[in-house]
């Protein structure tokens, strides 16, 4: 394997093999940073430079590369719901805590294209304070402490943005508009840190972004051959950033 200037080397458990870290393609490019007014793009992008993801690069004794990516064991006993989502965990699966939590949490700021499998790195700073909220899976569950925190608000306009453009549209069915303390009070933003003591960032996942997990493209085509009365319903709130023609 060629030296790639991209790898960070990782400490090793075994002696015949080689750990590394590769940053995510395509950097910090994602379009959670467009939700946050403009003072606070630059503090909060800070947190992103590196671009790691929890997957690791292994190399054998011949040079042989392979990835692996971080799961929890016996994710959701098995349900097969969580399938393509393998750091996904709902509330029921948090050992040791009182808190209160949204129904459902994915790998955090995913953006577009982006692998439901791998979780973000984020370089947390010295002066970050966290508080153990519970067990996940036998690893230690954290927030942050500063509920005014940059990162919380960067996830609280991405969802208030799509929820506000829903209403406006219409589609309200289920949409709920949280205060921005009634939605960091449910701890929207969960971390844990993993072998090589690298924080990965847990966001709630009650509502679906479009373009997360598949680019952006469109995921309904509607061809009638004749003029005809459509309804279509999901099971989980989702917003559409463009339909053509607009309804």
């Amino acid at each position: 394997m060629q030296n790639n200037a991209l790898l960070q080397n990782l400490s090793s458990p075994f002696s015949n093999l080689r750990f590394f870290s590769s940053p995510r393609v395509g950097g910090q490019n994602f379009p959670y940073f467009g939700s946050l007014y403009d003072l606070e793009s630059d503090q909060v992008s800070s947190y992103f430079q590196d671009g790691a993801v929890s997957s690791v690069m292994v190399v054998d004794g011949v040079n042989l590369p392979m990835i692996y990516s971080l799961r929890f064991n016996d994710h959701n006993n098995g349900n097969n719901a969580y399938e393509e989502s393998l750091l996904g965990f709902t509330p029921n699966e948090i050992k040791n805590s009182s808190a209160t939590f949204f129904s459902e949490y994915d790998v955090g700021f995913r953006g577009g294209c982006f692998h439901k499998p791998v979780g973000r790195v984020i370089n947390l700073k010295s002066d970050d304070k966290l508080n153990k909220i519970g067990e996940i899976h036998g690893l230690d569950l954290y927030t942050l402490a500063d509920k005014s925190h940059p990162l919380n608000k960067l996830v609280y306009e991405k969802i208030n943005k799509y929820k506000t453009e829903n209403l406006e549209t219409g589609d309200d069915d289920g949409v709920m508009i949280f205060s921005f303390e009634e939605y960091v009070n449910q701890n929207p933003l969960l971390f844990i840190k993993d072998y090589w003591n690298r924080w990965l960032v847990f966001s709630e996942s009650d509502f679906v972004f479009a373009g997360e997990g598949e680019c952006g493209k469109p995921v309904i085509y509607l061809y009638p051959e004749k003029p005809t009365e459509v309804s279509v319903k999901f099971l989980k709130l989702m917003n559409f950033t463009h339909v053509i023609p607009y309804y």
